[in-house]
């Protein structure tokens, strides 16, 4: 998952760059997963950081039309 790296020590901004390089199709892929982990009664702040940096970019890539 996200690349063999432990996700609870990798500094957000570094997390921010790879998450910009990922191709579309991953960034969904990695979206579902960390959204199902923030699902339970007490998420890990990491994972809401994660959630909310993954749903930026994809937010970057795919700007609403009017």
């Amino acid at each position: 998952m996200f690349g063999g790296t432990s996700l609870e020590s990798e500094p957000i901004e570094k997390f921010r760059e790879r998450v910009r390089r990922m191709p579309h199709n991953e960034l969904v892929r990695q979206g579902k997963l960390v959204w199902g982990l923030c699902n339970g009664p007490k998420p890990l702040d990491v994972w809401v950081q994660k959630l909310k940096v993954l749903r930026e970019e994809y937010r970057r890539r795919t700007p609403k039309t009017p």
